[in-house]
């Protein structure tokens, strides 16, 4: 059987020509052929079927967008990490400056977790910490915890 569009000869139970992609009828086979006539439902060449230009074209789109998807992902990453380390992630002289500030102001409690951040953040600045932890304690009259700061300083400084 040959396609009715291209006229190539068809070698098996194609639905499809390979050539010009045209939709064939449906062969059925009756009994009236023989088991020699029946044809092989596999190329013996495959035939190299050339795509049209729009198909590659929207081929080529498809892979740009995912390209520049890929791209959008890292640059909002990016920025995320940016703003997370710009006003969630802190250093220890920002907790420093937020205890200073909160002791100035007379608020002993709040700037003790502050001053305790600065130790766990920066152990060169523990021994001035130390020194302002012992302070609020002062102020808020816990001596035990007052006395046992200032110890903790005067042995830091020692080590400097």
């Amino acid at each position: 059987m040959n396609c009715p569009e291209c006229g190539v000869k068809l070698v098996g139970n194609e639905v499809v020509c390979p050539k010009c992609l045209t939709r064939l009828p449906q062969r059925t086979y009756g009994p009236e052929l023989a088991a020699e006539q029946v044809p092989d439902a596999h190329y013996e060449e495959s035939p190299v079927a050339v795509r049209p230009w729009a198909e590659r074209l929207s081929d080529f789109y498809r892979q740009v967008r995912l390209v520049l998807l890929v791209v959008l992902a890292l640059v909002a990453l990016g920025v995320a990490v940016l703003v997370w380390r710009t006003f969630f992630q802190h250093d220890a002289g920002y907790y420093f400056a937020q205890g200073e500030e909160l002791y100035q102001n007379g608020h002993y409690v709040s700037a003790l977790d502050p001053y305790k951040r600065t130790i766990e953040l920066d152990p060169g600045l523990a021994a001035v910490a130390y020194n302002r932890l012992g302070w609020c304690y002062y102020r808020l009259a816990d001596d035990e915890q007052a006395i046992s700061n200032f110890r903790r300083a005067i042995e830091l400084n020692g080590e400097l």
